[in-house]
């Protein structure tokens, strides 16, 4: 199938295998911390899954599916009993379905603004963002769909939109919180060209800032905050299944100093 089942943990060091997922797939949903996280959805092309994998820190159990199957879907979360699955394929279209899971079941709630896939998102099950990603348009080349540099915001009620960013991309990563938060990478152009393009977000404006390393997309997800994280794998234009990671350090600044 080409598709994978293979998981690693990063100490800060290095990597390490563990034990494998029970069903190997591609594009799907990750959230959750290194002990405690969730896999859902995934596919290929049309393939749009609906299966659900919990990680306790030593191996994967398949526990309840989601409502609506999804492939090139996203999501954000603190860890794997709390977190928010939302945006991707379902067949030749995209979806605005946005799906929580409390550590048992499944739960449809608000659906998004506006329907697409291959976007990046980060935050928790109760304040998070969908950024950019790919969005379908009649009249949009190729065959409909484009590169988008929408961005919204979830409130634990709602999606909002909110201001876009500065470079429309789509197979993006974003790391951090729904106030301050990183896009980084992605593909654009209507005969895809991969980014090495990073901005930050610090809660109601986008600034261009420190670019990565290897250009690179489609990695599914980045970990981290705005001031420390990692990206690994992916896609550089070239090779599926890059094996560099980078990791990212903002440096320390004093802003204000306040004597009493």
């Amino acid at each position: 199938s080409g598709y994978f089942d293979e998981t690693e943990q990063y100490n800060g060091t290095s990597w390490s295998e563990l034990n494998e997922l029970n069903e190997a797939g591609s594009s799907a949903a990750g959230f959750g911390s290194a002990t405690s996280a969730i896999m859902a959805g995934g596919g290929g092309g049309t393939r749009a899954n609906d299966e659900v994998e919990s990680w306790n820190g030593t191996s994967w159990t398949e526990v309840a599916e989601m409502n609506e199957g999804k492939a090139q879907v996203t999501a954000a979360g603190a860890s794997g009993t709390a977190g928010i699955v939302f945006a991707g394929r379902v067949g030749p279209g995209d979806t605005t379905n946005t799906e929580t899971w409390n550590g048992s079941s499944w739960t449809e709630v608000a659906e998004l603004n506006t329907a697409r896939d291959e976007a990046g998102g980060c935050g928790t099950q109760t304040a998070a963002m969908l950024v950019c990603g790919m969005k379908e348009e009649p009249l949009g080349p190729p065959s409909g769909w484009f590169q988008s540099n929408l961005h919204e915001q979830w409130d634990g009620t709602s999606w909002t939109e909110t201001t876009e960013t500065n470079d429309a991309v789509a197979g993006n990563m974003a790391m951090g919180t729904a106030s301050s938060g990183f896009k980084i990478g992605g593909t654009q152009g209507a005969v895809p060209s991969i980014l090495g393009k990073s901005e930050f977000w610090n809660g109601s404006s986008w600034t261009e800032l420190a670019d990565l390393s290897t250009v690179r997309g489609y990695t599914s997800q980045a970990s981290g905050t705005s001031v420390s994280g990692i990206v690994a794998g992916g896609y550089d234009g070239s090779t599926y299944g890059i094996t560099t990671n980078e990791e990212f350090e903002s440096e320390a600044a004093l802003s204000t100093i306040t004597v009493s």
